[in-house]
């Protein structure tokens, strides 16, 4: 590997790349990165212990799904049919009701920022505007804001329920079961929870890697075609979106950059990029805020930098499936 890439591996992960060098004996390369060490266990603690309530369920569901990324369509819509349950695509508040005035469902699952008509939006017309047969749908809320004040917000506007992105899949699923059937029992008897779940395997994050595609793999099916699909949509709309960041900032558009940053957050969690993540994560919160904006092209530039290397390995990591599977 490059000096270069390795220096900027490392800034990327705070730490600090020094040299000592001798003539005629030899050089040496040195960093350091902080890292937090977990105490004994608790890693396997950190395994989700969520149970599904509703594994025999004999029930049909339908869901609308309201979600303008296609990143997000692709994790729900993946979950949605490992469920078995029926469900449309509402890229934005608008379609969505158009499309529950002529069709009917059991539960709208909601993403907040949208283009047109935003989540908040469009539950404030489906509760106040609709026929008595349509207002009353249960509506649960996706939002990348993980704040009790968001949740509250949410349930305000009328929304029966909140999920934060990105989310415990099982979790999403009892709530959408309980949503739509409110008096459903559970057909079956449950188990404990320590013999139903089984807790997530530790994958040491292979070494001088930025990514970490333990969660996709986890997700995808034994012919890796969800693997492979959202590897290929990170790699065509990411490279759209800092471009966005860039051109925004050459024109100062907060706004613009704010609506970037959220949009990139749940992709930079789902490749394992989190110092990324944080780092769009504030971005977002300092264009919002239009706080130390002095410090967003720094925060961009590390972002992109990220993204390169990103990009890097996630083209190997294709070429290596493809390989595989061939």
């Amino acid at each position: 590997m490059g000096l270069s890439i390795a220096k900027k591996l490392v800034e990327l992960q705070n730490g600090i790349i020094s040299v000592e060098s001798t003539l005629n004996v030899g050089t040496t390369f040195t960093f350091n990165m902080p890292f937090n060490h977990p105490e004994p266990g608790e890693v396997e603690e950190a395994a989700s212990t969520t149970i599904d309530k509703h594994t025999n369920l004999k029930k049909k569901v339908k869901l609308l799904v309201v979600e303008d990324n296609d990143i997000n369509r692709l994790i729900v819509n993946k979950h949605i049919n490992d469920w078995g349950f029926e469900h449309d695509i509402a890229e934005n508040g608008v379609i969505a009701c158009e499309k529950i005035m002529a069709n009917e469902y059991d539960v709208v699952l909601m993403d907040i920022e949208m283009p047109e008509m935003n989540g908040y939006e469009a539950t404030e017309k489906i509760r106040s505007t609709f026929p008595e047969n349509k207002k009353s749908i249960p509506i649960l809320a996706m939002t990348a804001h993980a704040t009790p004040t968001e949740k509250d917000k949410c349930l305000k506007l009328g929304m029966n329920d909140y999920i934060s992105k990105p989310f415990d899949p099982i979790d999403v699923k009892n709530k959408i079961v309980e949503l739509a059937f409110p008096n459903l029992q559970n057909e079956v008897e449950q188990t404990k929870a320590e013999e139903e779940t089984k807790p997530a395997a530790t994958v040491e994050r292979p070494a001088q890697r930025l990514t970490n595609l333990e969660f996709l793999r986890q997700m995808s099916d034994s012919t890796n075609s969800f693997f492979i699909e959202f590897i290929q949509l990170f790699l065509k709309n990411t490279p759209d979106s800092l471009n966005d960041l860039s051109n925004a900032l050459k024109v100062k558009d907060w706004e613009k950059i704010r609506q970037v940053a959220h949009k990139m957050k749940p992709s930079m969690n789902y490749i394992g990029l989190k110092q990324t993540y944080e780092i769009v994560q504030k971005l977002e919160q300092n264009a919002k805020q239009q706080i130390h904006l002095d410090e967003v092209p720094e925060m961009i530039s590390k972002i992109s930098d990220a993204c390169q290397i990103a990009f890097l390995e996630l083209e190997e990591e294709l070429k290596a499936v493809v390989v595989k599977s061939a």
